[in-house]
C-alpha cells in the first residue's frame, strides 16, 4: 500500500530524519512528510514543557538554521539526514521570596521563602523587616518581593553583540 502525503512530485515514503544534540547524543528518529514545515515537524518532537520553562529550540541542517515557517524538503533536507536541536535556554525572573504587610493589621503579615536557597533566605529576612517597618506607613501596606535572574548570559549575550540595549534587556527582565 502506497502512502501519499499530497505533495506534487515528492516520493510516497516520509522523511526518515535522525535528530541529534550538539554534543552527538541521539534525541530521536522521526518520520515527516516532504510537505512538512520545520515548525510543524518541531512541536512533533515534544519540547512544550522544555519551552514553558524558558528554553528556545532551533534546528541546524548541516550549519544552516532551518526557518520555522519553511518546508522541510525545500531546506534541502532529503530521507536519511541528521538535524541538529540546539536549546538556548533564555533568561527569566524566578521569585525566591515575598513578603507583605498590611496597614490594618499588622499582625497578619504574610511572607514565603523558597527551601534550600541561603541567598534567598537572607534576602528574605531583609525584605520582611522592610515590610514590618514600612507597612504602616503607607496607604495599602508594604509589598516585597525577591526574584533571580536565571541564565543572565543569554540577556547579555544579546547586549553585546547589539541586538538589545541595555535598557531593552532590563525592560524585557521586568
Amino acid at each position: 500500500v502506497s502512502v501519499s502525503d499530497g505533495c506534487d512530485g515528492c516520493p510516497p515514503i516520509a522523511l526518515n530524519l535522525k535528530v541529534i544534540r550538539p554534543s552527538g547524543e541521539l534525541y530521536g528518529t522521526f518520520s515527516a512528510p516532504c510537505a512538512e514545515k520545520v515548525e510543524q515537524f518541531m512541536k512533533r518532537l515534544g519540547l512544550e514543557i522544555e519551552e514553558e520553562l524558558g528554553s528556545r529550540f532551533e534546528l541546524l541542517h548541516g550549519d544552516q538554521s532551518l526557518p520555522p515557517d519553511h518546508v522541510l524538503q525545500e531546506c534541502g533536507v532529503m530521507s536519511g539526514d541528521t538535524l541538529t536541536l540546539l536549546c538556548e535556554r533564555q533568561s527569566q525572573l524566578q521569585l525566591v521570596a515575598f513578603g507583605c504587610g498590611h496597614i490594618y493589621d499588622l499582625d497578619a503579615f504574610f511572607s514565603w521563602v523558597a527551601e534550600g536557597d541561603p541567598p534567598a533566605v537572607q534576602l528574605h529576612s531583609s525584605a520582611v523587616a522592610w515590610c514590618r517597618r514600612f507597612a504602616e506607613d503607607v496607604q495599602d501596606g508594604a509589598l516585597a518581593a525577591v526574584c533571580v535572574l536565571q541564565n543572565p548570559e543569554w540577556m547579555q549575550c544579546r547586549v553585546d553583540n547589539g541586538e538589545l540595549s541595555k535598557s531593552e534587556a532590563v525592560k524585557a527582565i521586568l
